[in-house]
């Protein structure tokens, strides 16, 4: 087949990437619309040759995404594009993606374990830890749960990040990236009880949470340093995944996080409104799937 090249189209409110027959008068065999982000293509027998094209010149561009003011999110007031720093290897040690659900804790527990041998070899009493390995055991099974929901959209073209490590040693339980955008989902294990939802605090069992604080600091976290490695405002949204509980008593008209059962986690985002085209999920799954991005610091000016 004769070689085939790039160009970008832009007109009359569409923006288009074709891919056609080098030469003055080259026939295009495809193009893939940034909008919608889906890829026509126009001569089956080169579908082939010109999917491996577009996806050289995607990664030459490093960011092949709609300007924002072509973006869902320039509808309320996105930022001007920012330069994108380049984005680390991506090696089997960096790779998010093979992270199993409940990964931190797990890492968590083997870490005080090897702290607790070490104290009892040189002959040390271990002070009490606050977090029982019972609790750990309880959040790493509402982890594992809540993951597999998520895991059941992956054939539709979702992507699922879990156990998404901050520098501080916290981190994001669950990173679904899909239509609607990015989804922090944070899993909450609390078995046979009563959950109450209101205006400004979630309640278990009556006691109060700083569930709705933590969700929407860490959705904030998460849109700021997305935007600076994709220099485009990304939707980001929280959601609490509650699993075992009793009864989930939803007071609140609109509720500044939603909180829906663990086992219906999946329905409820697919129910979310689409933002984003598949290409555009994907090249944010390949940003967000590399550790080292989550590992340093968000300046400022990304937040705004």
């Amino acid at each position: 087949m004769d070689d085939l090249v790039v160009r970008r189209w832009r007109r009359n409110g569409q923006d288009r990437v074709y891919v056609h027959r080098a030469g003055p008068r080259g026939e295009s065999v495809a193009y893939y619309d940034y909008r919608s982000g889906a890829l026509r293509i126009l001569v089956p027998a080169a579908e082939e040759a010109a999917r491996a094209c577009l996806d050289r010149w995607k990664r030459e561009q490093r960011t092949p995404r709609p300007r924002p003011s072509d973006t869902p999110s320039a509808a309320s007031g996105g930022p001007s594009p920012l330069p994108v720093p380049p984005l680390p290897p991506l090696t089997p040690d960096e790779d998010l993606a093979g992270n199993r659900p409940g990964a931190a804790l797990v890492a968590l527990t083997r870490d005080r374990d090897r702290q607790r041998q070490q104290l009892a070899r040189w002959g040390a009493r271990p002070t009490r830890d606050p977090l029982l390995p019972t609790e750990i055991q309880i959040g790493i099974a509402g982890e594992v749960f809540v993951g597999q929901a998520l895991e059941r959209l992956l054939p539709d073209g979702w992507r699922v990040l879990h156990a998404v490590q901050w520098p501080s040693g916290g981190d994001i339980d669950h990173l679904l990236i899909g239509p609607p955008g990015v989804i922090t989902v944070n899993s909450k294990h609390h078995a046979d009880t009563s959950v109450w939802v209101g205006e400004a605090e979630v309640r278990v069992d009556g006691r109060s949470t700083d569930y709705l604080r933590s969700s929407i600091n860490e959705a904030r976290r998460v849109a700021g340093l997305l935007l600076r490695w994709c220099g485009w405002a990304v939707p980001v949204h929280p959601v609490i995944a509650v699993v075992g509980a009793r009864r989930i008593r939803i007071e609140a008209r609109e509720p500044r996080v939603p909180v829906v059962d663990g086992a219906a986690v999946d329905r409820f985002v697919t129910r979310l409104p689409a933002a984003l085209g598949a290409a555009q999920v994907d090249q944010v799954f390949d940003v967000a799937r590399r550790r080292r991005v989550w590992l340093e610091p968000v300046s400022r000016e990304h937040h705004r």
